[in-house]
């Protein structure tokens, strides 16, 4: 049985960190985050911390509400990214965006994951 590091070395892939970013899309009260402000995020905040690219993949999200206990339900965004394990300052980076998307769209939480693995462009 090949091991993951068998087929990486095979595929020539470097070591990454396949991240994945979600954010809600409605602001509290049902206010929807608009299609512009979403893409403004993603050019202003996300995309100078990770030129090298992304993947936005549109889901639909359910969570508990940590005040209420409700559960929860709303369009939401996965941001897929394929760091090198060796990014500089990946954890203020993702910290930053996580922050950045709180604050400016008043979310309780933005859900982060964070898998090694390997990647070839």
């Amino acid at each position: 049985m090949q091991t993951r590091s068998d087929i990486c070395r095979a595929l020539t892939a470097e070591p990454t960190l396949t991240i994945t970013l979600m954010f809600g899309l409605k602001r509290p009260h049902g206010v929807d985050i608009t299609p512009h402000e979403w893409q403004d995020f993603i050019e202003t905040t996300i995309t100078p911390r990770f030129p090298s690219g992304l993947s936005v993949l549109p889901v639909e999200g359910q969570w508990q509400d940590r005040v209420t206990g409700k559960i929860g339900q709303e369009p939401s965004r996965f941001v897929l990214i394929a760091a090198p394990a060796s990014t500089p300052h990946l954890a203020q980076k993702l910290t930053d965006i996580r922050s950045s998307y709180q604050h400016r769209f008043d979310q309780q939480a933005v859900g982060v994951t964070i898998t090694p693995s390997c990647s070839a462009f």
